[in-house]
């Protein structure tokens, strides 16, 4: 069973800032994730707020925006890392 076509808008855009997100660190770029925890709440509250059997069509999807949200944090770490580095000056011996 999949889930239905039919998102709220809230959960339809916590889905695009994520992938937004991961293609902008994929290339570089920097991105503002200060809304994104509450946008994801908003979200996961309205899935909670469907009746039983709806939500649960809906695990799916949730699980699959875990493993963007999960890569996107991945990502981020990855790139400070990298900036942290590039930043650091070279150890003199």
């Amino acid at each position: 069973m999949t889930a239905p076509a039919d998102l709220s808008p809230a959960f339809a855009e916590v889905l695009g800032i994520v992938a937004a997100a991961r293609r902008r660190v994929a290339t570089g770029g920097s991105v503002d994730l200060s809304e994104l925890p509450a946008k994801v709440e908003r979200s996961c509250s309205w899935v909670l707020g469907l009746p039983q059997e709806e939500g649960r069509l809906y695990g799916p999807l949730l699980m699959s925006l875990k493993q963007d949200l999960d890569a996107l944090a991945d990502a981020v770490a990855q790139r400070r890392a990298d900036v942290g580095r590039q930043l650091t000056p070279p150890t003199v011996t």
